[in-house]
């Protein structure tokens, strides 16, 4: 039964992501941001954004919460997809200019932390290039770096491995 209702979940995961329409740059909504302050400067790691790998960040005025992955900001579209991830909005960091870090694709309704029954490999789904795919988590360090929530992760039955190309590796 219980297997049944693992398939089952993965199943209907799986239908709503390939239902959804891809989120990419034409989707502008943005998880709105409720607390944080900092006025630290950002334009010292202007020259190499991905030190800031891993950071949630916000400029002062703005809603829109992004984390930078792969030296890029990338926006979350909705408070949902962001709660899929992390477990609150602390730890945001606040800056009054993010001109200078590049936009990177949003990170979309598909968005999701998951991992396979008999592996302890953990993966972000995401989009690449208009599909979504599976990017594995390399090690604890960077899902921490990261600040995801361990309890978000849904565990998928294996036979679901390959129904997610993989991406890029997220491992800095």
């Amino acid at each position: 039964m219980k297997r049944t209702l693992s398939f089952l979940s993965a199943t209907l995961l799986l239908a709503s992501m390939l239902a959804t329409p891809s989120y990419a740059e034409a989707n502008k909504t943005t998880a709105t941001f409720q607390s944080s302050k900092s006025n630290r400067s950002i334009q010292a790691i202007a020259t190499d954004p991905s030190l800031l790998n891993g950071f949630r960040v916000k400029e002062t005025n703005s809603a829109t919460v992004y984390v930078v992955m792969d030296g890029k900001k990338r926006g979350i579209v909705s408070a949902d997809v962001y709660f899929k991830l992390f477990n609150s909005w602390d730890g945001i960091r606040e800056y009054p200019s993010l001109s200078s870090i590049p936009d990177g694709q949003v990170i979309g309704e598909n968005a999701q932390l998951i991992r396979f029954q008999s592996s302890a490999t953990v993966y972000l789904l995401d989009e690449e290039n208009g599909r979504v795919v599976k990017r594995g988590i390399t090690s604890a360090s960077v899902f921490n770096k990261y600040n995801f929530d361990w309890n978000k992760i849904m565990v998928l039955a294996d036979s679901l491995k390959n129904a997610f190309p993989d991406g890029s590796l997220l491992d800095k």
